[in-house]
């Protein structure tokens, strides 16, 4: 079993894409008769860096040296 303290002092290299994940919010507000769309306003939006900067923030919580390219 590994104890992620014993992880801490490795040196981590991620390589990967760099991508912004972007969330949109909406309120349904109903469904048009004829087609099978539903009607939306636009609500909160909320941008996070996501792929590799994901990743290597997560491991940067038990490794104290993490590199990205």
């Amino acid at each position: 079993m590994l104890d992620l303290d014993s992880v801490k002092g490795l040196k981590v290299l991620f390589v990967g894409d760099a991508i912004m994940d972007e969330y949109c919010y909406v309120k349904t507000i109903g469904k048009a008769v004829k087609e099978n769309a539903l009607s939306s306003i636009m609500g909160k939006r909320e941008v996070f860096k996501g792929g590799v900067w994901a990743a290597a923030q997560h491991a940067f919580g038990f490794c104290d040296d993490v590199d990205i390219i």
